[in-house]
């Protein structure tokens, strides 16, 4: 599998650019606020 993927994390990179990465966080942190905000049941 290793062979047929190549080397990091599944074929893809093992970093990706500062930009890249703070909206991925943007988008974490927002959709993680949204679901401790509720509703709750």
């Amino acid at each position: 599998m290793r062979r047929y993927l190549g080397d990091g994390n599944y074929g893809g990179h093992y970093h990706k650019p500062e930009d890249v990465m703070q909206a991925l966080w943007q988008v974490a942190v927002s959709e993680t606020a949204e679901v401790l905000d509720g509703p709750w049941l």
